[in-house]
């Protein structure tokens, strides 16, 4: 189990303190997010109230489930029970992307190079992800009200999904499981940057 940091300093200040201690990176957030970041525990800063423990993934996505169009947030941190099942967690909307991180660290029992090596792999990849959705945004390639679903974790299913707008028929598609991950998101974000497929009023489909 992490051991938090001192209260010295700003919320921000400390959770990038909390993520150090444990030689883990720390995912930047927009100013935005990251000047509203404020301590729920000491292990745990978020943007807004918590829907429930992190831990409790499922809660996360059957909140964005219900409301699609919900303002920009992040949750970052360490929660878990018990003594094994501990884990580091990233949940942030950031516009046109919904990226929720769950891997496993602080457990009595783990592999900490082993874990380490993944969640640093992972949330170096998440910071191209991020720059990558951004890119697409501003190219327009990415129509209001659409959003780029990443969940990763080692606790519940992992997948990916292009979300369309609030109402259409598009708003909750089924999660895509197969495969390699980052592979076929990194796939999908090049081929609508090439215009091979862009995001239409129904459905991701291959352009004329």
């Amino acid at each position: 189990m992490p051991i938090p940091p001192t209260q010295d300093s700003a919320p921000l200040q400390r959770a990038q303190a909390l993520f150090e201690q444990e030689g883990l990176p720390f995912v930047q957030l927009p100013m935005a997010l990251s000047s509203a970041l404020a301590e729920h525990s000491p292990l745990i800063y978020a943007t807004r109230p918590l829907v429930d423990t992190p831990y409790d993934l499922s809660a996360y996505l059957e909140d964005l489930a219900s409301t699609p169009d919900a303002p920009d947030y992040a949750v970052v941190g360490f929660d878990g029970y018990g003594y094994n099942s501990w884990a580091v967690h990233h949940y942030a909307l950031q516009s046109a992307l919904a990226l929720f991180i769950q891997l496993p660290w602080g457990g009595a029992f783990a592999d900490a190079d082993a874990d380490r090596a993944e969640i640093n792999s992972t949330f170096h990849w998440a910071e191209g992800l991020l720059l990558q959705v951004a890119q697409l945004q501003q190219q327009g390639l990415i129509p209001a009200g659409w959003r780029l679903l990443v969940i990763v974790s080692s606790f519940a299913r992992s997948g990916w999904a292009w979300l369309g707008p609030a109402g259409s028929a598009d708003a909750n598609p089924p999660l895509q499981t197969e495969g390699k991950l980052r592979a076929d998101v990194d796939r999908s974000l090049a081929e609508m940057a090439s215009g091979q497929t862009v995001l239409g009023t129904h459905l991701l489909k291959e352009a004329p």
